[in-house]
């Protein structure tokens, strides 16, 4: 071992040390987050179990959305946990809860549609895979078999994380974005999100070894560092960039061989996601154009994409929303820390940034930190594309879909540039200041965090940030819905009668569908338009009138379960600034939610 290895964040025992501490604080958090409440867990446990049954593509049947065969009692579990804790001012029914713990595995399976897991590639799943395995043939209920699943992608990450440490000494700052509550949440879910994250820690971890002169970097290291690469790339289509990091080292290294291993992880990566759009349909999101639209616009006249960028990037209400999902919010979207909570953490982050950054040897790693800048905001930057071509409406002042936790991995990218090499100097000064200050940050997230996720889950706390109250509605508001037949296969009528002192005021009635993640989706034309909550929308300026509609159940509605069906109407005829002002402004009852 190179004498290097045994200084700063790098000695063994404040290395043991650290990885035991994020062992315990996951494991606690484990204990009190129940079941399915990361961001589209569900998608990612299924991602997961179609792995262990072998299945890398997903199937598409005609007029359906990709999935594949799920275990009836599997997709039972996930169902019934899926939006617990997600209805503020009710804590959970532990009893119900106790209940639906007892489901089985079936044996028998059914299709189901899933195909926002369909573009990633299966293998960081692997984790989940094994668990979820081993509980069906050893017959363990779903509960403990979704447990497991969650024990193993945590350890997991920990183990990653341990072997980056052995591989390469991180700065406080890199040290400090994995603390961040959002990276702690995701570490103990069954998402794919903390193994990805420890993967690109490691991937970066090895990249700054292999351009180190003065340390080994064997074959074998080179071909750790293609397969990080590829699995993080594979499962972070923004993170592409990376691939710039084997050719960088390869480079350095002088070695054909290593060129070699950089050309196929290129390629590999490039093959998965033209195979992964190719066997993938998404029938969730129905937009005017096709991406292939968007994006041969924005490639002819790139100058639109920058103004929409600009937009997004100037409005203060993303960045502040941005803000908040980088340092954590968490459940599906809802559950807030307390607003003084983010200010110390970006607060925090800046000082350890500051105290981070070393200039001694930039003459000798100025390549490496370059290779790591360019990564960093181009994997940003395509962030910022993916959404404006695949999520966002054409003619959308801003991009929409965009969240803080997707800058993770950049951000890390960013805190290893900031100290290059001089990270394996010896500790002096500076380094005790970020040693102190990420001990202050420690010790407020770890009273922060499990409060408020106490308060949520089990307690009618005050850290509750809850959506329209659907409680304090104008009494003479009259609205109604009714299923005419089993949910499959028939219609799902609604009426709206306006009040009297509104009927024949301009405004204009809404059919709307709240996802447990935040999203809106409108009902216009017959179809089901995602609606970015950013943008103004515009009521015509029609006379408010009774409402009568049919809406088809037999797939279009079906795509959404969970949600929550409002409708409403607001009046006047000027737009507003959000859906919810719109809502706040209005009048509008929940009035089915899609099982």
């Amino acid at each position: 071992m190179d004498s290097t290895t045994v200084t700063g964040l790098q000695v063994s025992m404040l290395r043991r040390a650290w990885v035991l501490l994020l062992l315990v604080a996951g494991i606690i958090l484990s204990l009190i987050v129940p079941p399915g409440q990361s961001p589209d867990e569900h998608s990612h446990l299924l991602r997961a179990y179609w792995l262990s049954k072998g299945v890398i593509t997903l199937n598409t049947p005609q007029g359906s959305s990709s999935g594949y065969l799920t275990d009836d009692g599997l997709n039972a579990y996930l169902r019934g946990y899926t939006f617990y804790g997600r209805r503020p001012g009710t804590p959970i029914d532990l009893g119900q809860v106790r209940e639906e713990s007892h489901l089985q595995w079936t044996g028998t399976r059914h299709f189901v549609e899933d195909p926002a897991v369909g573009y990633y590639f299966p293998l960081v799943y692997t984790p989940q895979a094994v668990a979820l395995a081993i509980g069906e043939r050893l017959h363990l209920d779903l509960d403990t078999s979704y447990r497991l699943a969650r024990l193993c992608a945590l350890l997991s990450v920990v183990a990653i994380i341990l072997a980056a440490l052995r591989t390469y000494p991180m700065n406080a700052f890199v040290a400090a974005v994995l603390l961040l509550p959002m990276c702690l949440f995701q570490d103990i879910s069954a998402s794919q999100d903390g193994v990805a994250t420890a993967l690109c820690v490691l991937g970066i971890a090895l990249f700054m070894r292999g351009m180190d002169a003065a340390r080994t970097f064997t074959p074998c290291h080179m071909a750790m560092l293609c397969l990080s690469i590829f699995l993080v790339a594979t499962s972070r289509n923004n993170m592409l960039p990376m691939v710039l990091m084997p050719f960088a080292v390869a480079l350095a290294r002088r070695s054909g061989k290593g060129l070699a291993g950089a050309g196929v992880t290129l390629a590999a990566c490039l093959c998965w996601t033209v195979i992964a759009l190719k066997t993938t349909a998404d029938l969730r999101v129905v937009r005017a154009y096709p991406t292939s639209f968007f994006i041969h616009q924005y490639f002819a006249h790139p100058g639109n994409f920058l103004q929409l960028l600009s937009n997004t990037l100037t409005n203060t209400d993303l960045a502040h929303a941005y803000e908040a999902s980088f340092v954590g919010v968490f459940g599906w979207l809802e559950i807030q820390l307390p607003r003084s909570f983010y200010t110390f953490a970006m607060d925090m982050l800046l000082a350890l940034g500051v105290l981070s950054l070393s200039v001694r040897r930039i003459r000798r790693d100025y390549a490496t930190r370059l290779v790591l800048v360019l990564g960093a905001f181009s994997a940003m930057l395509l962030i910022f594309f993916a959404l404006a071509t695949t999520w966002t409406q054409w003619g959308a002042p801003t991009i929409a879909g965009v969240q803080g936790r997707y800058f993770t991995c950049p951000m890390l990218m960013l805190g290893y540039a900031l100290s290059g090499h001089a990270s394996s100097a010896q500790p002096g000064l500076r380094k005790r200041l970020a040693g102190g200050a990420l001990a202050a940050f420690l010790l407020a997230t770890s009273y922060v965090v499990p409060k408020t996720l106490i308060d949520w889950y089990y307690i009618d706390g005050p850290q509750r940030l809850p959506p329209p109250a659907l409680s304090t509605l104008a009494k003479p508001f009259a609205a109604s819905a009714s299923v005419s037949g089993p949910l499959d296969r028939q219609t799902v009528s609604v009426h709206l009668q306006p009040d009297s002192r509104d009927a024949h005021l301009p405004g204009n009635s809404f059919i709307a569908l709240l996802m447990p993640t935040g999203t809106l989706y409108l009902h216009q034309n017959d179809a089901w338009l995602p609606f970015d909550a950013s943008q103004p929308l515009a009521y015509s300026s029609g006379m408010l009138e009774t409402l009568d509609a049919r809406l088809t159940v037999d797939r279009d509605l079906t795509d959404f379960r969970g949600a929550r069906l409002l409708l409403g109407y607001g009046r006047g005829s000027t737009p507003t600034k959000s859906f919810n002002d719109m809502l706040a402004q209005g009048r509008y009852a929940q009035v089915y939610e899609v099982q």
